[in-house]
């Protein structure tokens, strides 16, 4: 059905549906005094790349009233990088990332939990 429902897209023009990659973290909970989810995607090509960046739940809900400079659909320059953020994150959740753009090839990136209070990073991990 999924199958299906892709080839439908592609037939009727909605080819960003057709053509989108993607890279992304697995979930990850760090410990009981996590309270920010941030994530960063550098660009390692040599051309501007336009990307979507997204935070996420361990439900997959995605993550609203983040702040950053990923401002989709504006481009991350070449030998640049952008980044997302949500403070006030849950202390009993798992966190992903993940970064949508027709080609990722040149795209890396992390997601890491943080305690705001003590400046200090947790536990991260890539984006792949």
């Amino acid at each position: 059905m999924k199958t299906l429902v892709a080839l439908a897209a592609c037939i009727f023009g909605f080819a960003g549906v057709c053509h989108a990659a993607q890279i992304a973290s697995p979930a990850i909970y760090a410990a009981f005094s996590q309270n920010v989810a941030l994530c960063i995607v550098y660009n390692g090509g040599s051309t501007p790349q336009t990307v979507q960046v997204q935070l996420f739940d361990e439900a997959g809900t995605v993550l609203t009233g983040v702040n950053g400079s990923c401002e989709f659909p504006t481009p991350i320059p070449a030998g640049s990088f952008c980044s997302i953020a949500k403070i006030g994150i849950s202390n009993n959740n798992a966190y992903a990332c993940a970064a949508k753009a027709h080609n990722v090839t040149n795209l890396h990136g992390s997601i890491i939990l943080q305690d705001h209070s003590t400046n200090t990073s947790l536990r991260s991990a890539p984006l792949r």
